[in-house]
């Protein structure tokens, strides 16, 4: 039996996902809805959409890290998608203080 999305994309995960709910904004061509990031880390992250989002999709990314203040924004590609709203996004551009951020937020998170 083929593994399902969220297996497939497990094995292929390189980075430690801290399971979290905060609201972000995504756009892509077709769409600019909020959604809820479900898990994160410093490679991708997953969501929850209201809209099924389509795999190999460039999605720009926006939230605000909890507890810190800090605006995190991402350029990432969608490399799963349930079609009832999960996707998995690996973040393939980050400016470097947006990153930093993300490092040391998640850093805190780990040792909490």
């Amino acid at each position: 039996m083929p593994p399902t999305p969220n297996e497939d994309f497990a094995v292929q995960r390189q980075f430690r996902r801290e399971r979290v709910d905060i609201a972000a904004h995504l756009s892509c061509k077709r769409l600019i809805t909020t959604a809820t990031i479900i898990d994160l880390s410093e490679g991708g992250l997953g969501v929850f959409t209201p809209e099924p989002l389509t795999e190999d999709t460039e999605v720009f990314v926006s939230f605000e890290l909890p507890s810190s203040g800090s605006i995190v924004r991402c350029v990432g590609k969608i490399v799963w998608s349930s079609g009832t709203g999960r996707a998995g996004m690996q973040i393939t551009a980050i400016d470097e203080p947006d990153k930093r951020a993300l490092t040391h937020w998640l850093t805190r998170q780990s040792e909490a």
